[in-house]
């Protein structure tokens, strides 16, 4: 795996704008097997560990349904903005 190549080995996002949806990235490091992508920690766990604590043949209610997707569209939309 390899950066794009606008990118050199390490890069970090220093001074970049947050959005209340979207991880910063903090640096990408590339060596000749593998590309590490470093993030700050996020509290709270994942939405798949959320979703799959439901009981059996229970989804999310549709309100907290719209919530996350709201949230994931607007992190996508901030982050295709950005190119």
């Amino acid at each position: 795996p390899s950066l794009p190549a606008s990118s050199s080995s390490s890069s970090s996002s220093s001074g970049t704008e947050e959005h209340p949806h979207v991880v910063p990235l903090i640096e990408a490091i590339a060596d000749a097997a593998c590309v590490y992508l470093i993030f700050p920690y996020a509290d709270g766990g994942e939405l798949f560990e959320h979703v799959a604590a439901r009981p059996e043949g229970e989804g999310l209610k549709e309100e907290e349904a719209r919530r996350f997707f709201g949230q994931i569209t607007s992190g996508l939309r901030y982050l295709k903005g950005r190119g």
